[in-house]
């Protein structure tokens, strides 16, 4: 795990629009998933703050998981920061990478002077059990429009983010 830097945006585009079509595969409409370019998302990151950007990177250097924070943007629920983004590319899911980032994010919010977080995640989104393992309490629920379709997404958050490193460093659930 490292930090982004701007020779990663490529990577960073690639696993976020590929995560995409593998994760909401059936849930979101596919010419929707099938509109979504490298280019696009090379653009959204390339306006991110990359300190706030961690890379998980294969054996070979090729990077297969990413996650983004920062300030939480509501201001509507409690939390200081938010997780942004934690996208894994599907070939390399259940191998211990997604705790890797999340434990990597806590720890770069707590040095920031962070003590809590927020992250959405679709209600149907299959990824959602990984962070109810971490017993998040449910501070919100939003609809959003994504394509043709509409879901339900909720606001997870920890109180306190020394506790969900603590948990992570634990490994337990």
């Amino acid at each position: 795990m490292r930090k982004a830097d701007p020779q990663d945006l490529n990577g960073i585009a690639q696993v976020h629009v590929d995560s995409w079509r593998t994760a909401y595969r059936g849930l979101i409409d596919e010419d929707y998933l099938q509109s979504i370019t490298y280019e696009s998302k090379r653009e959204l990151w390339a306006k991110a703050d990359l300190s706030q950007v961690i890379i998980a990177e294969d054996e070979e250097g090729r990077i297969v998981g990413f996650s983004g924070y920062g300030r939480e943007r509501t201001g509507k629920y409690g939390f200081d920061s938010e997780i942004y983004a934690i996208y894994i590319l599907e070939e390399v899911q259940r191998k211990g990478i997604g705790s890797a980032l999340l434990l990597n994010t806590a720890d770069d919010m707590l040095k920031k002077g962070w003590n809590s977080a927020l992250v959405w995640v679709l209600r149907d989104n299959p990824s959602r059990a990984f962070y109810e393992s971490y017993f998040p309490e449910l501070a919100g629920e939003e609809q959003c429009q994504i394509g043709t379709g509409e879901f339900t997404e909720y606001a997870y958050g920890w109180k306190d983010l020394e506790r969900l490193k603590a948990m992570l460093l634990q490994g337990n659930r």
